[in-house]
């Protein structure tokens, strides 16, 4: 399994990777520090799962930006986007709509083993090919 994780402050991109990393020990995780390097890493690579802050230095609601942008560049049922954000989660109704699209609140992320559990909860672990 291929997970993308994008986030900007760098002390928290190093520790949700060693995170990840722990959580799908057999997987590949890539780490970027925006939407749009993670855009570029989209563009060479698949990746079953994206994880993303919303809001990042480059562009706000970059997340939103990077989400789209996957729907384009990868086959739309073989990867899950989760949104970590400290927004509350009705901001992102109109996207939850979608099969590939999840939430978590930040807080509640940077908790250990929480982002396997959700996706387990999801119905997406290891249903969705990963």
């Amino acid at each position: 399994m291929n997970i993308l994780y994008c986030e900007d402050d760098s002390e928290l991109r190093e520790m949700m990777t060693g995170q990840l990393i722990t959580e799908f020990p057999d997987s590949t995780v890539v780490s970027c520090p925006n939407g749009l390097e993670g855009q570029q890493k989209i563009n060479s690579m698949t990746f079953d799962l994206i994880v993303s802050d919303f809001d990042m230095k480059v562009l706000n609601g970059d997340g939103i930006s990077l989400f789209h942008h996957a729907k384009e560049k990868l086959q739309h049922d073989q990867f899950v986007f989760v949104i970590v954000s400290s927004h509350p989660r009705k901001t992102f109704d109109k996207y939850l709509d979608d099969s590939n699209f999840y939430y978590c609140e930040k807080q509640e992320a940077l908790m250990g083993s929480t982002l396997k559990k959700r996706l387990i909860e999801w119905n997406v672990y290891p249903s969705k090919g990963f």
